[in-house]
């Protein structure tokens, strides 16, 4: 048995178009975030690239619906990408998908008259190969990592990024009039591979999703609002006791302080949905860079604290370095240019003994250069 193109392309659109809808709404309803938009968008593409190949199938001279479906399936695997990047607390780089997809969508009229509509089709499928294969990386790191349904997530983007990069080599290497290419690598195959893909996308970015909403209903005595850090007074009692048995050890600990510098200005310019994105990166950034067995507070609303073992009298110092590599990186919003600043403080149990108060008598000291070698971040990124 087997099906024609067209519909093949309408039952894309109707499973695309069904999970797109069902996960516009859910991010919309439950946790409207960067990250909830960047894969929404991925969803909105996909919708996007079925519909315009559709157009082109009852008009195979529409050379700009193939140039908008060969974009749109492009900048879906961007918009996987960019999420990932945002998960994991990571600035978007949005602009480098938006360069390539832009290069994809003019290769089209730039090849001219290829029939088939085949016409700039080698950028597009190297295209969705690179970013597939990027997006599946990306969820093997950071926060994202941890998960299985990111696992999972990867898995199918690996799967999309193999078969995308076996059809570049045909398409390059015999053409994509072959009979070979056209039975198993053409138009045909591939819209039921990307069937087969989206299903598979669309459960684990569900669960990826519901996992974020409900990690922040249980954060609430002992967690912080969004940033799965300690309450103060949680923090002081568990990191008490580990002074107090690390003392009976003779066991070297380190305290971090870092608080972000502009988060009134973020909140007074562009809405506490900005200023609660800035804390949410500032805390992954904090939970990544920190050693696993680490206590992190939350002081304040923009004051972080990290308690740890240390195994050399630079520990804090050094993680105080990681997170700021970390900061550069980070953006606040897609393409919005906003970047966290902070300023840091550490302190040894060599330096004030074992107690919790002195460590963060002296960090706090340091904070705010009572110490004078306490270090901020310029919106450039540098230290100054």
């Amino acid at each position: 048995m087997t099906f024609d193109l067209l519909t093949l392309l309408t039952a894309s659109t109707l499973i695309v178009s069904l999970c797109g809808v069902i996960f516009v709404f859910d991010t919309a309803l439950r946790r409207n975030d960067a990250v909830g938009r960047a894969w929404s968008l991925a969803f909105l593409a996909g919708m996007l690239t079925t519909l315009s190949y559709i157009v082109w199938d009852f008009e195979p001279g529409a050379w700009w619906a193939v140039a908008v479906g060969n974009a749109a399936v492009v900048f879906s695997q961007v918009c996987m990408w960019t999420g990932a990047r945002l998960y994991n607390g990571r600035s978007s780089m949005f602009w480098v998908g938006g360069l390539v997809t832009l290069v994809v969508a003019v290769s089209v009229p730039l090849s001219g008259d290829v029939p088939g509509g085949w016409a700039g089709g080698g950028y597009m499928i190297i295209g969705v190969a690179l970013f597939a294969g990027l997006a599946g990386v990306e969820s093997l790191r950071g926060r994202m990592r941890r998960s299985i349904n990111a696992t999972l997530l990867s898995a199918v983007l690996f799967i999309g990024a193999a078969y995308y990069l076996v059809r570049f080599c045909f398409f390059i290497t015999i053409g994509p009039f072959d009979p070979v290419f056209r039975i198993y690598l053409g138009t045909e195959s591939a819209t039921f591979v990307s069937i087969m893909l989206v299903v598979g996308a669309s459960f684990s970015l569900a669960f990826l999703r519901a996992g974020q909403v409900s990690g922040s209903a249980r954060r609430t005595d002992d967690t912080s609002y969004s940033a799965g850090a300690l309450v103060a007074s949680s923090f002081y009692r568990q990191g008490g006791d580990v002074v107090e048995r690390a003392a009976r050890r003779g066991r070297r600990l380190f305290l971090v302080i870092g608080e972000l510098n502009n988060l009134g200005e973020i909140n007074t310019a562009f809405g506490r949905a900005a200023g609660d994105e800035e804390i949410r990166i500032f805390a992954e950034i904090f939970r990544t860079t920190a050693p696993e067995t680490a206590l992190i507070g939350r002081l304040t609303a923009n004051r972080f604290v990290v308690l740890g073992s240390a195994f050399t009298e630079t520990m804090g110092e050094r993680l105080v370095g990681d997170i700021e590599s970390a900061l550069v990186d980070a953006a606040v919003g897609v393409g919005s240019g906003l970047r966290p600043t902070a300023r840091f403080g550490w302190a040894t149990t060599d330096q004030t003994g074992f107690s919790l108060s002195a460590l963060s008598s002296a960090a706090i000291e340091r904070l705010g250069g009572g110490a004078g070698d306490g270090r901020a971040l310029s919106p450039t990124g540098l230290l100054q």
